[in-house]
């Protein structure tokens, strides 16, 4: 059966058009902006932890300007109706490492704040970097060939990068500056049992609301009750070795500032080793955010006539991941709403819509 016929005898669930509804569109749109909410700051803060605890607001920005244009630009262009984009913890944890890296490279400046000025802008040109590198994938119809790489490797390093977040994580719960294996079985470090509370108390929300909830919200709800156990425990027995908060947002309107810091990168003695320094990077953000994106989308094809088109896929990531780095946002990659319809790319531009509104609030 060719495309021609697909399109013309693709079951509708709803029997409507696209726009036939875009009240409850809309609303639809801003209440998965919602929901994903946690996703996206989660995604910055874990992106910005080498650089400290000050800078968690400046991450859970990036995340959340990830979320406004990568979701944005990929539903606009992509090859997948049925695939939402946004900000990945798999992607962010590469980005994580860049950042650690740029803070310990001896070309670096040596003034702290420069130097910290100086990683943050070249982290968001290594996400430009790869947004460029799956644009260059997308032209050259590699898209087919990315499809390739056998699931248990993907499943290994998937599973590897969730080891490196919770290693990641686990400095604040316990009375320590830095954190390593050597460090968990060779010192007596002492725990803090308040964040330790917070944290199961999250943990054990999210896994009820998974089992509750059918239509997504569980991460809402967990940082929600989460953040209540946190308040409560502070007011009843005080907030020491409790852990701080992310802190206020950055207020601004998103604006593409990034493009004047690279201009100014750009004259540093010291850049094409730098730039040298993050291709490798950015080209494992590349394929990462290539295969995440045409295996969900490949996943979906089996709830359609119509298969995907995989090269218009990876140019439409590409293209959100320029946009996004120019903007300050992380990088970002497909995934699929398991109770998604037919009308899921106009529902992204809405949920789009619904992240613009959010960070006009919280900033």
């Amino acid at each position: 059966m060719n495309d021609a016929a697909d399109q013309n005898h693709e079951p509708s669930p709803t029997g409507r058009g696209i726009l036939s509804n875009p009240r409850g569109d809309i609303s639809g749109g801003l209440s998965s902006a919602i929901v994903a909410l946690p996703v996206a700051i989660s995604c910055g803060v874990i992106a910005f932890a080498p650089m400290g605890h000050d800078f968690a607001a400046y991450g859970a920005l990036a995340g959340l300007n990830a979320a406004i244009f990568v979701t944005l630009v990929a539903a606009l262009l992509g090859g997948s109706p049925l695939q939402i984009s946004g900000p990945k913890s798999s992607l962010a944890v590469i980005l994580a490492s860049v950042m650690a890296g740029l803070m310990a490279d001896p070309l670096m400046p040596v003034d702290p704040g420069q130097r910290a000025s100086l990683a943050i802008v070249l982290t968001f040109l290594c996400v430009v970097m790869a947004g460029a590198m799956q644009v260059l994938f997308g032209l050259f119809r590699l898209g087919n060939l990315i499809k390739f790489v056998p699931l248990p490797v993907t499943a290994g390093f998937m599973n590897g990068l969730a080891v490196i977040i919770v290693i990641s994580q686990l400095p604040l719960f316990m009375k320590t500056k830095g954190f390593d294996l050597e460090t968990l079985f060779s010192e007596d470090v002492a725990l803090r049992p308040k964040a330790v509370a917070v944290a199961l108390i999250t943990i054990v929300a999210m896994w009820l609301a998974r089992l509750w909830l059918r239509r997504g919200g569980d991460a809402l709800l967990a940082v929600a009750i989460g953040t209540a156990a946190y308040y409560g425990i502070a007011e009843l027995a005080g907030a020491n070795d409790l852990g701080g908060v992310i802190g206020p947002i950055v207020q601004h309107m998103p604006y593409p500032r990034q493009i004047a810091n690279f201009a100014e990168v750009f004259r540093d003695p010291n850049f094409d080793l730098l730039f040298v320094g993050l291709v490798p990077s950015a080209l494992v953000i590349a394929l990462l955010g290539s295969i995440e994106s045409l295996l969900s989308a490949t996943a979906m094809d089996a709830r359609r006539v119509r298969r995907h088109d995989s090269n218009r896929e990876l140019l439409a990531q590409g293209i959100a991941g320029i946009v996004s780095g120019i903007f300050g946002g992380l990088a970002g990659g497909g995934g699929v709403d398991v109770d998604a319809g037919e009308k899921l790319r106009w529902l992204a531009v809405q949920c789009h819509q619904g992240w613009a509104r959010q960070d006009l609030v919280s900033g």
